[in-house]
C-alpha cells in the first residue's frame, strides 16, 4: 500500500509509535486527495480515537478543487448566505447544475442546534460562536451534497464533541486546534515555557478597489440599483480580482455576495495582495479563502505579504 519513500517520510514526521500508526491511517484514507504527497496530507488530516478526520477548511478545499474522470470540476460554488453569532446558512450548486433554473442547495446551523446537542458548554462555542457555526454548517453541507467526494468524513472537533470518553480539556484542545487550522497531535504536548511573542509588523494599508464600470468602490455600490448591463460590466471587472470565484448562479446574487465581502478590509487587501502569486498550492489556498473564508480574517494576507517579502 505504501512505497518505501512514503513509509520513511511518515516515520520521520511521526513523534512516536501511536503517531506513526495514526499518520499511516490518515495517509491511506486521504492521501489520494493530495496526489500522494505525504507532508501535505499529514498537514491537513487528523486521527481522533482511531478515526481519520479533516478540518472544515480542508474538506472545502478538496471539494472545490476536485475534478471528475473527465477533468471537470464537480463543485460550482459554495457561498455564505448568512453568518452571525446566531446562525450560519450556506448555499452551493454542483457544476452540472449551474445551467439549470433550479434552487441552490442550502444548509443552516443555528445556535439553537448547538444548544440542543449540548455544545454550548465547550469553551470554543463560548468564545467564537460565529466561527463554530460556520465550521459546523460547512461540514454538514459538504457531507450532504458532496458525499461522492468526501463520503461521511467528519472534522476533528465533531469527533471530539461526540466522544463521551474524552475529557473536557482534551475536547477544548482538539476543537480549538481544528477550527484554527492547526494539526492536532496524537498526544498533548509537554509544557514548555512560553516563547517571547514578537510584535507584529504594521500592515500596509491598501486602498479599496475602485470599479470603473460603476465609478465606485464596494462601500458605495448598491447592486439592486444597477441595470443589467452595469451588473454584467461590474461582474467582468470584479471576477479577475476574485480569481473567477462564483458565489451564485445568477449575476445579481453573485455580485451581492462579492460586494459584501469586498467591503471588508482584510478580504479586499488579501485579494489585491494575491496579484502576482503563481504557486499552484498558494493559489488553491487563496481561492479557498475567497470562496468560503472569513472575510474579516487577516491570516492569509499576512502569509502572502511574508511570501512577497521573501522574494524581494
Amino acid at each position: 500500500m505504501f512505497t518505501q519513500d512514503q513509509e520513511t517520510l511518515i516515520s520521520a514526521l511521526s513523534k512516536n509509535q501511536k503517531d506513526y500508526h495514526d499518520n499511516k491511517v490518515a495517509f491511506a484514507t486521504f492521501g489520494h486527495f493530495y496526489n500522494g504527497n505525504v507532508a501535505i496530507t499529514l498537514a491537513h488530516t487528523y486521527v481522533i480515537s482511531g478515526k481519520p478526520a479533516l478540518n472544515a477548511d480542508a474538506m472545502a478545499g478538496i471539494v472545490l478543487g476536485y475534478r471528475d474522470n473527465s477533468n471537470t470540476k464537480v463543485c460550482g460554488y459554495i457561498r455564505i448566505i448568512e453568518l452571525n453569532d446566531n446562525v450560519c446558512t450556506l448555499g452551493t450548486k454542483r457544476r452540472d447544475e449551474l445551467d439549470f433554473d433550479i434552487p441552490e442547495h442550502t444548509w443552516s446551523f443555528t445556535i439553537a442546534d448547538a444548544k440542543a446537542r449540548g455544545l454550548l458548554n465547550n469553551r470554543a462555542w463560548k468564545t467564537m460562536p460565529k466561527n463554530m457555526l460556520h465550521k459546523r454548517c460547512l461540514t454538514a453541507l459538504l457531507r450532504a451534497f458532496y458525499s461522492d467526494i468526501i463520503g461521511q468524513t467528519y472534522s476533528p472537533d465533531e469527533l471530539a464533541e461526540m466522544n463521551d470518553k474524552m475529557s473536557d480539556a482534551e475536547k477544548d484542545r482538539i476543537i480549538f486546534q481544528s477550527v484554527e487550522g492547526e494539526r492536532v497531535p496524537s498526544n498533548p504536548p509537554q509544557s514548555m515555557p512560553p516563547a517571547p511573542v514578537p510584535a507584529p509588523a504594521p500592515r500596509k494599508l491598501r486602498v479599496p478597489p475602485f470599479f470603473v464600470s460603476v465609478t465606485a468602490n464596494p462601500k458605495d455600490i448598491d447592486v439592486s440599483k444597477l441595470d443589467e448591463d452595469k451588473q454584467v460590466a461590474l461582474a467582468k471587472e470584479i471576477d479577475p480580482l476574485l480569481l473567477e470565484t462564483v458565489y451564485a448562479d445568477n449575476t445579481p446574487a453573485h455580485l451581492e455576495t462579492a460586494i459584501e465581502r469586498l467591503r471588508c478590509e482584510p478580504f479586499y487587501s488579501t485579494c489585491l495582495a494575491a496579484k502576482g502569486i503563481t504557486n499552484a498550492n498558494a493559489l488553491e489556498d487563496i481561492k479557498e479563502y475567497i470562496a468560503v473564508g472569513d472575510p474579516n480574517d487577516w491570516a492569509l494576507y499576512d502569509l502572502i505579504m511574508q511570501y512577497h517579502a521573501s522574494k524581494m
